[in-house]
């Protein structure tokens, strides 16, 4: 990686497959060389696996559009901006009037503006414009902040799942929410423009770091078992009836049908020297060890947590990250 250049490979196999600079993927077959910004959908020429890229619309993005208000352009000095997480999903609004009631939007929050800020592209915000721009054009969609300056991550469940712990097909999280027909209650793509991101923030943390960065920066199984650990439901675990005693790797629910997260004083989501992270041996968030020290174990009097009166209890494995987590709903 070289200043804001991004590798983009292959989620099966790691071949790659472009490279992505401020905010466009540049691709090269054979002789011939292009430059896309938006969704672009390739087929791996090593292992023909599917693999998406977004525009780079985050999830709290979609979200205060609905809650914050918008209007479609009009008049003579109205800019046209066309939003939405894929190409067949957007909406064309005016940028100026964000927070303005219009037809088919109504105003429910107003965030401070000193905590709704746009995010440059390429850097804090791998993604195309107008989700994220150069810094200053005021044609872009602002992002919530937290008081570090790191914008906040938002985790919805995909209530049209019903798939039910148990049935082979089950999956509490999956990288993409495109890939064939396998779905999930959580996708990692709905955040990855800022997990992905190489500047986060005010303090331009580099989520990829290997060293220091996010626990979750990329696709594959690592992430998708960190996401169930984080944000599957700590009290509702499915207990498989053939392993009873075993501390569940699965999640009933979520914790919230919404999640907000903010990635706390150090700018890392779930940071790899985060002092919440050295609890795990497995390079991944374990949702075994809410129930049992040992999640290879089963739980016993010897590998089970207990309270300050010595009875059996769970134990929160995000308590120890300095990430503020907060959920809503059912």
């Amino acid at each position: 990686m070289v200043g804001s250049e991004r590798e983009w490979r292959c989620q099966a196999c790691g071949t790659l497959l472009g490279l992505e600079r401020q905010g466009r993927l540049h691709l090269k077959y054979k002789t011939a060389q292009y430059v896309v910004t938006g969704r672009v959908t390739a087929t791996c020429r090593r292992c023909s696996a599917e693999n998406r890229t977004t525009n780079g619309m985050s999830s709290m993005e979609n979200l205060m559009l609905d809650l914050y208000g918008y209007q479609p352009p009009t008049g003579p000095g109205a800019v046209p901006i066309q939003v939405g997480p894929t190409n067949a999903n957007r909406l064309t609004i005016d940028a100026s009037l964000i927070g303005t009631p219009g037809q088919g939007s109504k105003q429910y929050f107003v965030p401070n503006k000193k905590y709704y800020v746009a995010q440059v592209a390429g850097t804090q915000q791998m993604g195309a414009a107008p989700h994220a721009s150069s810094d200053g054009d005021p044609n872009q969609l602002p992002d919530v902040i937290d008081s570090f300056g790191t914008p906040l991550l938002a985790w919805r469940v995909d209530d049209t799942y019903i798939t039910k712990p148990g049935n082979a097909q089950y999956r509490f999280a999956l990288s993409d929410s495109g890939a064939g027909n396998v779905r999930a209650k959580l996708y990692w793509a709905s955040n990855a423009c800022f997990l992905t991101a190489i500047q986060t923030g005010k303090r331009a943390r580099n989520q990829t770091d290997g060293f220091e960065g996010s626990m979750i920066p990329a696709t594959g199984a690592n992430t998708e078992k960190s996401l169930a650990g984080a944000f599957g439901n700590p009290n509702d675990p499915y207990r498989d009836p053939a392993n009873l005693n075993m501390p569940s790797a699965t999640p009933r629910t979520a914790r919230g049908a919404i999640t907000i997260q903010s990635a706390g004083v150090d700018g890392y989501y779930f940071g790899k020297k985060d002092r919440g992270a050295k609890q795990f041996g497995g390079g991944f968030v374990d949702y075994r060890m809410n129930f049992a020290p040992d999640p290879a174990t089963a739980v016993s009097s010897t590998n089970q947590y207990t309270d300050k009166d010595g009875h059996p209890t769970n134990h929160n494995v995000l308590e120890l990250f300095d990430d503020i987590i907060g959920a809503a709903g059912n």
